[in-house]
């Protein structure tokens, strides 16, 4: 979805300023998340803020979950 993403901004370029498109390894660990964070992630590419997304199989099809938090 993100390589979508990715794809569709690079495509339309409808908005000002950047965005920043993360991808991160062993996410189900968090072993990825601090190997990006004691390699300088957001030092190098700051950001205002971070949208993401995780699937959730056990979800009823059709329904969305938001949960506004680290």
């Amino acid at each position: 979805m993100l390589v979508g993403a990715a794809s569709y901004l690079a495509e339309n370029r409808r908005f000002s300023g950047d965005a920043v498109l993360v991808f991160q390894p062993a996410e189900e660990g968090r072993g990825g998340a601090d190997a990006m964070m004691r390699d300088g992630l957001f030092d190098r590419f700051p950001v205002d803020a971070i949208y993401a997304m995780h699937n959730w199989p056990a979800m009823q099809p059709g329904t969305i979950g938001i949960i506004a938090a680290p």
